[in-house]
């Protein structure tokens, strides 16, 4: 052994130690923002194979996404509040009725004789029509109108950046699957080459820079393979997330999970009032 191989040594190790300094980093800030979203502290850890409910193929990811993108879903709502905010403006053009009727018995307070009280009846209708208003309706149409629109381009905007990352992350992940097949070819033939230049340093055919340098190209093979895994996995929940498919319901069978619907069904229900059904019919018929 010469001093230039010790030296090789030292400075390999020395390179070690700040990966490695780095990687408990790395480590520790992965386990605060674990610790953050989870709630508890990471434990036995399994990195997993393939996420479930993954798509086929690439159309069937588009036309899933085109229905259940968690962004389009939510500019299309906003399209229809904007459509309702319209109709709320122009109403305001129509004619208003009001219907208002009392019931009762009429006589003298005192002395009370019951036989002189006499029952009555009384209703009243009105009809309002706005006549002028200064041009406020109007202004009022064109900027309800203004806002449909502008709720409109956002609904396609958020259908073209849904499929923009469904071809994104599907290629990411179709590249990242390729790596992962050939990180593992080069692990076992970094794994191959290293047993092979240590049985040969045993007879004195290798030198101990030899054997270094096949044992920090196997690290590296191997740093590359979890990498590829890491970014594959991503990639997967990535794409999930943009076909609308990143729920816990999809992830985990059998978790209790919020229940949206229900909760909406319970805010359209609180509150109700026995008018408020042939209203509400009245109201959607253009009254």
């Amino acid at each position: 052994m010469t001093r230039t191989d010790v030296e090789q040594a030292e400075t390999r190790r020395q390179s070690a130690e700040v990966a490695l300094t780095q990687a408990r980093a790395t480590l520790a800030a992965s386990e605060a923002q674990f610790r953050a979203v989870i709630g508890e502290d990471p434990t036995h850890l399994v990195m997993p194979a393939a996420l479930p409910g993954l798509p086929s193929s690439m159309p069937q990811a588009m036309k899933t996404a085109i229905q259940s993108n968690p962004q389009l879903a939510q500019m299309r709502e906003t399209k229809s509040a904007t459509q309702a905010d319209v109709e709320t403006a122009r109403s305001q053009w129509g004619p208003q009725i009001q219907v208002q009727g009392t019931f009762g018995t009429i006589g003298p307070g005192a002395p009370f004789r019951g036989r002189e009280y006499g029952e009555q009846v009384t209703g009243t209708v009105s009809l309002v029509q706005p006549i002028y208003n200064g041009g406020l309706y109007n202004s009022q149409i064109r900027q309800a109108r203004d806002k449909d629109e502008q709720a409109h381009q956002n609904v396609e905007q958020a259908r073209r950046s849904a499929l923009q990352d469904v071809v994104t992350y599907w290629n990411a992940v179709e590249n990242g699957l390729q790596a992962i097949r050939a990180g593992q070819a080069e692990v076992r033939s970094g794994e191959t080459t290293l047993k092979g230049y240590q049985l040969e340093y045993g007879y004195g055919l290798r030198s101990t820079t030899d054997v270094l340098y096949a044992d920090q190209n196997l690290r590296s093979a191997q740093v590359e393979l979890a990498t590829s895994q890491h970014d594959t996995i991503v990639a997967q929940a990535q794409l999930l997330a943009a076909i609308g498919h990143l729920q816990a319901q999809d992830l985990i069978p059998n978790v209790h999970s919020y229940d949206a619907e229900a909760q909406l069904r319970h805010a359209r229900t609180r509150d109700w009032e026995p008018l408020q059904a042939p209203l509400a019919a009245l109201d959607r018929a253009g009254w």
